[in-house]
Parts: structure tokens; C-alpha cells; sequence
């Protein structure tokens, strides 16, 4: 019953965001306020999901998410290290089934996805 498709809990998703933000601070891909502020909001999503708010669980996640291309817009992480974080925070909100939370208003392809987001004709 092992799936490598997806982090089969939301533990082992925040586990490999986690890590890959240590990886990439120990590297220097990451600065340390950009990889200690990304931690803290995904150990924040976990406990406000925990508590049934997935409300307050999905803005934790976005903020995360969007402190990647902030970072490499700034040159804080580096676009390969972004890529990367970017995928595990997607995975980390799928597993909290918070789908809404990986969508960031960022300029990255939109590769993987479903494409379809909130109303585009208006």
C-alpha cells in the first residue's frame, strides 16, 4: 500500500517540505528568514488542521507558498530551490486536501495542474 505518487499523510508531506527547506538552508539555496518562515507556516497548517480550520490551515499554507517567489523574486532562494519548495507545499495541501492553498499568485508554468481556478470570465 505504499504510493510514491503522493505523500501518503499530511506528516510525511510536512517532513519533506521541512527537510528540503533545512537542505536548502545548510546550502545556501534558502536564507534563513525565507526557510524559518516557510517552516513555521507549515507547522502552523498542521495545527490549525488538526483543530478544524481548515480555513485559517489553507492561509498558513499560502502564506508559505508564497514566500517562495517573494524569495526568488529577491534573491533569497534560489529558482531551482523555489521549484522545489513549491512542489512539496502543493503536496503538503493536497494531503490536507487544502488544494486552494498551493495556488499562488506567482508567475511560475502552470505544469501538473488542473488549470481551472476561480471564475476566469467575468
Amino acid at each position: 500500500m505504499t504510493s510514491t505518487t503522493v505523500a501518503s499523510t499530511s506528516a510525511t508531506a510536512l517532513a519533506a517540505l521541512v527537510s528540503d527547506v533545512a537542505t536548502g538552508e545548510s546550502a545556501g539555496t534558502v536564507d534563513s528568514g525565507s526557510a524559518q518562515h516557510i517552516s513555521q507556516q507549515a507547522e502552523m497548517a498542521i495545527s490549525d488542521e488538526a483543530a478544524g480550520n481548515a480555513n485559517q490551515a489553507a492561509n498558513d499554507l499560502q502564506q508559505a507558498a508564497m514566500t517562495i517567489p517573494q524569495g526568488v523574486q529577491h534573491g533569497s532562494i534560489t529558482a531551482p530551490e523555489g521549484a522545489t519548495l513549491q512542489r512539496d507545499v502543493t503536496a503538503f495541501a493536497t494531503t490536507l486536501g487544502l488544494r486552494a492553498a498551493a495556488a499562488t499568485p506567482t508567475t511560475s508554468p502552470a505544469t501538473g495542474g488542473n488549470g481551472n481556478g476561480k471564475g476566469k470570465g467575468h
